[in-house]
């Protein structure tokens, strides 16, 4: 019996079995994704989104606006249309006081979609990133404490192209991050600027037009 063992762990299917147990044993690196310990980077499956500046006023009293910069990253191989959901940026504060967004000026970058109105201007090609800029803002009266941590919510909506030159409002969104603070995303490099120029064949700081080799980006 044990000389039958010996032989069948000598075979090809032996050697094709283990190997088998190897790969599933391995770390699965798609199953991780692009956010994996980023966290404030928030994955669906066709772009990411990372907050990559929060800043929030130290008024106490009066007006106290928070600013934040969303990066939106396309994970897909084809041009991606997004637009933000009218009315739907809030931020909450460890007292429970609402930061809203409080008109469509306060926001920077990304079209707004309202009812079957929308603005198609965010446009990612494929792998490419641009920012989002919002303000959100709550009124503080004298007798009111306001928090030093912060929750933060915004839908947005894919915008899928259409024959024709026509657009037509596609999945919706929801993201939300937690338990930021003044200053989170601090230091985020600025990619946006630099990967339009690698797509247009300029080199970021050289002059427009100026053709600049471009290699493989992986």
């Amino acid at each position: 019996m044990m000389k039958n063992i010996l032989r069948f762990r000598g075979t090809p299917f032996a050697a094709t079995l283990l190997s088998l147990v190897a790969l599933l044993s391995a770390p699965d690196s798609h199953a991780q994704g692009m956010c994996a310990g980023e966290p404030l980077c928030r994955e669906v499956p066709k772009f990411t989104a990372t907050i990559t500046d929060f800043r929030v006023s130290p008024n106490t009293v009066g007006n106290r606006p928070i600013s934040l910069t969303v990066r939106f990253t396309n994970r897909t191989a084809a041009p991606l249309v997004l637009g933000y959901v009218s009315r739907t940026a809030a931020a909450y504060d460890d007292r429970g006081n609402k930061y809203e967004l409080q008109n469509d000026r306060r926001l920077q970058g990304i079209g707004v979609i309202e009812r079957n109105r929308f603005d198609p201007k965010f446009t990612l090609g494929p792998g490419e990133s641009s920012d989002a800029k919002l303000e959100v803002n709550f009124f503080v009266n004298r007798n009111v404490l306001v928090g030093t941590e912060f929750d933060f919510e915004m839908s947005v909506r894919e915008i899928d192209p259409q024959p024709g030159n026509q657009f037509q409002l596609g999945r919706e969104h929801a993201l939300s991050w937690q338990h930021l603070k003044n200053g989170a995303g601090a230091g985020a490099p600025a990619v946006a600027a630099a990967g339009a120029a690698a797509s247009a064949g300029v080199a970021p700081g050289s002059a427009a037009g100026t053709p600049v080799p471009v290699g493989d980006p992986c």
